[in-house]
C-alpha cells in the first residue's frame, strides 16, 4: 500500500489567497463601475439598462441581501426604537416650513417615515431596493397620494420634477463615485426652489462611506451644481451609542 500524504495549506496562507483574490475582484469591479458611471453621465438613459446590477453598485448591500434582510418584518427596528421616532420628528420639523407639491423619498423601507412625510406633500414617490419592504409599505400606508416603487438607485431614479428629495440614513451604502452620480441625478430632478435633504448617523458603520463623508460629498456636489445651503444641524448625543446625526438641506436656486 502506498501512503498518500495530504498537504495541508496553513490557514494564514488560505486567508491570504482569499484576500488577494477578493482584492482583485474588488479592483476589477471598481474599474467597471467607473466606466459605467462615465457612460451614464453622457447618456442618462443607460441608467435603467444597468440598474439591476446591484451586486456591482452596492457591494455587500445588494438587492439579494436586502430581500434576505426583509424576510423578517422591520429588520432595522424603525417602528421599535425610540430614537428612530425622535429622528423622524426632528426631520419633519426641519422640513415643515412649507408644503411640497411632489416629494421623493429614497430608501423608504416599510413606510415608517413615509406616512409622516406624505403629510407635507400633495404627492409622494417612495422607493426602496427591496420588493418585500415596498409590499409592506403599500399594505401599511393606504394614502392615495403616496406611491411606493421598487427601484435600484441611483441608476433607476424616478423622473422629476420634485420639490423635495429626502435621503435619510441611506446614502452610506454607495461608494464615493456612485454617491456623487446619485446626488447629481437627484439634484437635477429638482424644480427651481426644490430641496434635497440629507440626514445620516455619524457613528461607525459597516458601510462604504461614513455619514460625515456622505455630507461632505453632498456639499461638494451641491456647490458644483449651484445649489444653495438652506439648513443644517448637528444633533449630538442622539441615536446609537450617542454618536449623533447630521442634517443638511440644499435648494435649487430659482432663475
Amino acid at each position: 500500500m502506498v501512503a498518500v500524504v495530504k498537504q495541508v495549506v496553513p490557514v494564514s496562507v488560505r486567508r491570504r489567497v482569499r484576500s488577494i483574490g477578493g482584492s482583485a475582484v474588488s479592483a476589477a469591479a471598481q474599474t467597471v463601475r467607473a466606466g459605467v458611471r462615465w457612460g451614464v453621465r453622457r447618456a442618462p438613459r443607460l441608467g435603467s439598462a444597468v440598474a439591476g446590477w446591484t451586486w456591482l453598485w452596492q457591494p455587500g448591500w445588494s438587492r439579494r441581501e436586502h430581500e434576505r434582510l426583509y424576510a423578517e418584518v422591520d429588520p432595522y427596528g424603525f417602528d421599535q426604537k425610540p430614537f428612530e421616532a425622535e429622528k423622524y420628528r426632528r426631520l419633519i420639523d426641519a422640513l415643515g416650513d412649507r408644503r411640497y407639491s411632489r416629494g421623493l423619498e429614497i430608501g423608504c423601507s416599510e413606510g415608517a417615515f413615509s406616512e409622516r412625510l406624505v403629510k407635507l406633500c400633495d404627492g409622494l414617490v417612495a422607493v426602496d431596493i427591496s420588493e418585500a419592504a415596498v409590499r409592506r409599505a403599500r399594505e401599511r400606508t393606504t394614502d392615495p397620494t403616496v406611491r411606493f416603487e421598487r427601484r435600484t438607485l441611483p441608476y433607476d431614479c424616478p423622473e422629476g420634477p420634485f420639490d423635495l428629495v429626502v435621503c435619510s440614513d441611506i446614502l452610506y451604502m454607495w461608494e464615493p463615485g456612485t454617491l456623487e452620480l446619485g446626488l447629481e441625478l437627484m439634484s437635477t430632478r429638482l424644480r427651481p426652489g426644490g430641496r434635497i435633504a440629507l440626514l445620516h448617523y455619524l457613528g461607525e458603520l459597516s458601510a462604504p462611506m461614513s455619514g460625515e463623508g456622505v455630507h461632505q460629498s453632498a456639499a461638494a456636489v451641491a456647490h458644483r451644481l449651484g445649489l444653495r445651503h438652506v439648513g443644517g444641524a448637528d444633533w449630538p448625543d442622539f441615536g446609537p451609542h450617542g454618536s449623533g446625526y447630521r442634517y443638511d438641506c440644499w435648494e435649487r436656486v430659482a432663475v
